[in-house]
Protein backbone atom coordinates (compact mmCIF):
# COMPACT_ATOMS: atom_id res chain seq x y z
CA UNK A 1 0.00 0.00 0.00
CA UNK A 2 1.55 3.32 -1.23
CA UNK A 3 -0.03 6.53 0.82
CA UNK A 4 1.46 9.68 -0.42
CA UNK A 5 0.25 12.42 2.67
CA UNK A 6 0.93 16.05 1.61
CA UNK A 7 1.96 17.18 5.20
CA UNK A 8 1.83 20.90 5.52
CA UNK A 9 1.04 23.31 8.49
CA UNK A 10 -2.60 22.50 7.99
CA UNK A 11 -2.18 19.13 8.28
CA UNK A 12 -0.15 19.61 11.27
CA UNK A 13 -2.14 22.15 13.11
CA UNK A 14 -5.20 19.49 13.26
CA UNK A 15 -2.59 16.69 14.52
CA UNK A 16 -1.27 19.03 16.82
CA UNK A 17 -5.25 20.04 17.85
CA UNK A 18 -6.37 16.21 18.67
CA UNK A 19 -3.19 15.49 20.87
CA UNK A 20 -3.42 18.95 22.22
CA UNK A 21 0.05 20.26 21.38
CA UNK A 22 0.74 24.20 21.18
CA UNK A 23 4.07 25.25 19.42
CA UNK A 24 5.21 28.16 17.91
CA UNK A 25 5.33 29.02 14.07
CA UNK A 26 9.32 28.42 14.34
CA UNK A 27 8.92 25.08 15.49
CA UNK A 28 5.98 24.65 13.05
CA UNK A 29 8.41 24.85 10.58
CA UNK A 30 10.71 21.94 11.79
CA UNK A 31 7.61 19.46 12.63
CA UNK A 32 6.10 19.60 9.40
CA UNK A 33 9.61 18.76 8.06
CA UNK A 34 10.10 15.70 10.22
CA UNK A 35 6.78 14.67 10.53
CA UNK A 36 7.13 14.22 6.21
CA UNK A 37 10.39 12.63 7.20
CA UNK A 38 8.80 10.19 9.31
CA UNK A 39 5.93 9.56 6.92
CA UNK A 40 8.81 9.33 3.66
CA UNK A 41 10.76 6.17 6.19
CA UNK A 42 7.44 4.69 7.01
CA UNK A 43 6.63 4.14 3.27
CA UNK A 44 10.16 2.92 2.20
CA UNK A 45 9.59 -0.01 5.07
CA UNK A 46 6.66 -0.73 2.62
CA UNK A 47 8.78 -1.87 0.16
CA UNK A 48 11.09 -4.53 2.43
CA UNK A 49 11.18 -7.52 0.75
CA UNK A 50 8.84 -9.30 2.83
CA UNK A 51 8.87 -12.41 0.35
CA UNK A 52 9.44 -15.68 2.70
CA UNK A 53 9.52 -14.28 6.00
CA UNK A 54 6.89 -15.58 8.45
CA UNK A 55 5.12 -12.93 10.24
CA UNK A 56 6.11 -11.96 13.99
CA UNK A 57 4.23 -11.84 16.82
CA UNK A 58 7.18 -10.50 19.31
CA UNK A 59 10.07 -9.19 17.24
CA UNK A 60 12.14 -10.73 20.20
CA UNK A 61 12.43 -14.46 20.45
CA UNK A 62 14.75 -16.13 22.92
CA UNK A 63 16.16 -12.57 22.75
CA UNK A 64 16.98 -12.54 19.07
CA UNK A 65 15.70 -11.12 16.27
CA UNK A 66 14.42 -13.27 14.01
CA UNK A 67 13.80 -12.42 9.88
CA UNK A 68 15.07 -8.91 10.16
CA UNK A 69 15.88 -6.95 7.18
CA UNK A 70 18.15 -3.73 7.47
CA UNK A 71 18.07 -0.90 4.45
CA UNK A 72 21.62 0.10 3.54
CA UNK A 73 21.80 2.52 1.16
CA UNK A 74 19.47 1.27 -1.78
CA UNK A 75 20.36 -2.80 -1.02
CA UNK A 76 18.14 -4.84 1.68
CA UNK A 77 20.54 -7.02 4.02
CA UNK A 78 19.35 -9.97 6.61
CA UNK A 79 20.36 -7.99 10.18
CA UNK A 80 22.70 -10.84 12.25
CA UNK A 81 22.30 -10.51 15.62
CA UNK A 82 24.62 -12.99 17.60
CA UNK A 83 24.42 -11.39 21.26
CA UNK A 84 21.25 -11.37 23.21
CA UNK A 85 20.03 -7.47 22.72
CA UNK A 86 19.92 -5.09 25.71
CA UNK A 87 16.47 -5.25 27.09
CA UNK A 88 14.52 -3.23 29.44
CA UNK A 89 13.88 -4.62 32.77
CA UNK A 90 10.65 -3.18 33.94
CA UNK A 91 11.15 -2.06 37.97
CA UNK A 92 8.25 -1.78 40.22
CA UNK A 93 7.53 2.06 40.56
CA UNK A 94 4.63 4.09 42.70
CA UNK A 95 2.07 5.02 40.45
CA UNK A 96 -0.41 7.98 40.40
CA UNK A 97 -3.16 8.74 42.30
CA UNK A 98 -6.56 9.09 40.21
CA UNK A 99 -6.62 12.72 41.50
CA UNK A 100 -3.15 13.03 40.88
CA UNK A 101 -3.86 12.30 37.20
CA UNK A 102 -7.43 14.08 37.36
CA UNK A 103 -5.44 17.20 38.28
CA UNK A 104 -3.93 17.46 35.12
CA UNK A 105 -7.01 17.07 32.97
CA UNK A 106 -8.60 19.99 31.68
CA UNK A 107 -12.08 18.06 32.03
CA UNK A 108 -13.33 15.31 33.42
CA UNK A 109 -16.05 13.25 34.45
CA UNK A 110 -16.60 10.90 37.07
CA UNK A 111 -13.65 9.86 38.35
CA UNK A 112 -12.34 10.19 34.27
CA UNK A 113 -10.58 12.47 31.71
CA UNK A 114 -13.22 13.91 29.79
CA UNK A 115 -12.16 14.85 25.92
CA UNK A 116 -13.77 15.76 22.75
CA UNK A 117 -14.45 13.13 19.98
CA UNK A 118 -11.73 13.00 17.68
CA UNK A 119 -13.28 10.34 14.96
CA UNK A 120 -14.56 11.92 12.24
CA UNK A 121 -17.10 10.96 9.84
CA UNK A 122 -15.87 10.11 6.64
Amino acid sequence: MNMKVNVDKNLLKHVAQLARLEFSESESDEYVKNLSNLLKYADGLQKAPTEGISPLYNPVEEGLMIGAKIQKGTQWENVKVSEQPHLHIDTEKKSLSVGEVLSNAPDQLENQIKINAVIEEL
